[in-house]
């Protein structure tokens, strides 16, 4: 008699712990929100940029990422020195469009990719005086760069990464430039 009612409550035991054991694991493995939205300093645009980025999923492990990246770039004296009477910021604002691939391990990502966007330079009045230039801007020009890169998702949804980001083309001549950023944001 004892051995008939401590069966199925031993089974009953033993099952309870099994499902608590598979709802651990799935939360382990849920999958990462899709939208990011980081600051870049370095990288892309050079100094510092916002960028938003949307993953689509193709698999557990791969994702497919596109973003984009806007940056006012005001460049200290620090970066480029100034002669006397020349204002301490230059202006080069910069937009670019991103794609990547996107490995998976859990909350560890590796992308590989490459951005493509605009930027001009914008010449104050004292720069223009020094240097002899006519114009306030410069003509827009078009730049290239890779992206290879580790990041990591923390529980609360930061968002920390380390990119190489390579210059490859500059205003349609093949330009080569060794450059990389860290990237702090959030997921969502």
């Amino acid at each position: 008699m004892l051995r008939t009612l401590f069966a199925p409550l031993f089974l009953l035991l033993l099952s309870h712990d099994s499902l608590q054991a598979q709802t651990a694991a799935a939360e382990e493995t849920k999958p990462l929100e899709k939208n990011i939205a980081y600051l870049e300093v370095g990288g892309i645009a050079h100094l510092y940029s916002l960028n938003y980025q949307r993953n689509i999923r193709l698999s557990q492990k791969v994702d497919l990422g596109a973003g984009i990246l806007l940056s006012p770039a005001f460049y200290p004296s620090a970066i480029f020195p100034s002669r006397p009477g020349q204002e301490r910021l230059r202006f080069s604002p910069r937009a670019a469009l991103q794609a990547q691939a996107i490995y998976k391990m859990d909350r560890h990502e590796i992308g590989l990719g490459a951005s493509w966007g605009y930027y001009t330079w914008y010449f104050p009045e004292t720069f223009r005086q020094t240097y002899r230039r006519e114009a306030q801007y410069q003509e827009i020009r078009s730049f290239a760069m890779g992206q290879l890169g580790y990041s990591y998702t923390m529980k609360n949804g930061l968002y920390l990464g380390a990119y190489y980001t390579p210059a490859i083309m500059d205003s349609g001549d093949f330009w080569f430039q060794n450059w990389g950023g860290l990237r702090i944001g959030y997921r969502f």
